[in-house]
């Protein structure tokens, strides 16, 4: 009776140091980025990750890394410590710090991640024409910048211009296709809140090509 328990207790024991063993020491990801639109990868795109260091002290207690995809837009990072896939920027496209998989501790997470393109372009044309006001204020926003990021608050131009009497002045801006884009406007002054600006219009910009939009003043 004896014999039968002890051999009882060692094999739950032996299954136990098992089943520890298989337990992961480390967090892991393995993601890859791909363009919204097209569903290609994205080889090159940097991948910040914030690293939370619970022995450390502050400011020390933080560490942040970037990675980058490989070219079938793969990437793999592992750590003992928490960490978090903050952002994920590449050159044409919207800096993503949205929407990104929650990393869970202790495990292998797997992720896709897709970066919207900024696959058109809006030419905004101001003509002065009247001589009236030389100064215009100007404000972009666009629905998809707002959602891929969060500190841009949709906000993708605010700035103010001169424009000498009878002449036009034209600036480009790479924007997300197929996006409710909203142009605001006035000539008092640039308030914070561009959508307080007195004139708006709807525009939305073409895939691989350029949209005009034209103020006259």
């Amino acid at each position: 009776m004896l014999l039968h328990f002890r051999l009882h207790y060692l094999l739950f024991l032996t299954l136990f140091f098992v089943a520890c063993d298989k337990t992961p020491k480390e967090t892991t990801v393995n993601g890859v980025v791909l363009d919204k639109v097209t569903a290609e990868p994205i080889a090159g795109a940097s991948v910040r990750i914030f690293i939370s260091h619970n022995t450390s002290q502050p400011p020390n207690n933080y560490e942040e890394k970037y990675i980058e995809t490989d070219n079938v837009g793969h990437f793999s990072f592992s750590n003992v410590d928490p960490f978090s896939v903050f952002e994920i920027i590449q050159n044409g496209y919207i800096p993503k710090n949205s929407d990104i998989p929650d990393v869970k501790l202790k495990e292998l997470n797997d992720m896709v991640i897709k970066l919207a393109p900024m696959d058109g372009v809006l030419a905004i044309e101001m003509k002065n024409t009247t001589n009236s006001m030389k100064s215009i204020y100007l404000g972009i926003y666009s629905p998809i910048l707002d959602a891929e990021n969060i500190f841009s608050k949709g906000i993708a131009k605010k700035d103010s211009f001169i424009i000498d009497p009878f002449d036009t002045h034209v600036r480009m801006f790479n924007l997300a296709s197929d996006d409710s884009i909203s142009v605001y406007w006035g000539f008092i002054s640039l308030p914070s809140d561009i959508k307080t600006l007195p004139f708006q219009e709807y525009v939305s910009v073409t895939r691989n090509d350029t949209t005009t939009f034209t103020i006259s003043f």
